[in-house]
């Protein structure tokens, strides 16, 4: 999968999620988000969404901090790797 995971293409990957993370709440007033945000399976499908966002925004960072020359570049690198990598925790989220 690396050949794919240039920096155009990761950065595509992180819009693309975030259209699906939005998709969820399209067309709904801040009530009806409130109450979607009630069901399980959203809660767990907008997890979803956001751990895929956070991975590929990790992914993109570290693809263009990666790409400049360097010993600070992979400093940089690592150091988008590990923001992104903490699981999210969300309050809708259960503990």
């Amino acid at each position: 999968w690396k050949q794919y995971h240039s920096a155009r293409n990761v950065a595509l990957s992180v819009v693309l999620e975030a259209a699906e993370l939005l998709e969820i709440f399209q067309w709904k007033s801040d009530q009806e988000c409130e109450e979607v945000l009630k069901d399980p399976a959203v809660r767990q499908n907008l997890s979803d969404e956001l751990a895929d966002m956070s991975s590929r925004s990790g992914r993109s960072a570290a693809s263009v901090a990666s790409a400049a020359p360097g010993p600070p570049a992979a400093a940089r690198a690592a150091a988008a790797t590990a923001i992104a990598a903490p699981a999210i925790r969300a309050p809708w989220r259960a503990s």
